[in-house]
């Protein structure tokens, strides 16, 4: 999937949390003004999806595989859900929640395509496993 469409879901994801409230309630707390929404919605569309080295801003992104596009390519390290993780416990803020959740939103869409890892079946089954761990996790803390 393209980066611009890990954008556009981004953005359908983080305008639905929103509108829903389905946030965890430290983010949901934090979108209660305007200015907040707006840098929100930034932080969602960056995150989710691009590459930093691009000429297009569109394209830009800080996205977990910023170069490792290609099929069984993508790192194991940045494609899971490792540094979310320790970033909430380390920073528990609620922007690093906000952070860590659209960058780990951009490592489950790109799970529905376990053919484009490196690693056998069973690594597929750890990453897997350990990003909706990490979803109940944020909810629960």
């Amino acid at each position: 999937m393209k980066g611009i469409e890990h954008k556009i879901i981004g953005g359908i994801v983080f305008i639905v949390f929103y509108y829903f409230k389905l946030f965890p309630s430290i983010v949901n707390e934090l979108l209660s003004n305007y200015l907040n929404i707006i840098i929100g919605l930034i932080i969602a569309i960056i995150f989710s999806g691009g590459r930093i080295k691009t000429k297009s801003f569109i394209n830009f992104g800080l996205s977990p595989d910023n170069d490792f596009h290609k099929k069984k390519q993508r790192s194991i390290i940045f494609h899971s859900t490792l540094f979310p993780v320790l970033a909430i416990i380390a920073l528990p803020y609620s922007w690093i929640y906000l952070t860590a959740f659209f960058y780990s939103l951009h490592i489950l869409i790109d799970l529905l395509n376990p053919l484009s890892f490196e690693g056998k079946r069973h690594t597929y089954f750890l990453l897997f496993t350990s990003t909706i761990l990490f979803f109940v996790m944020i909810y629960l803390i």
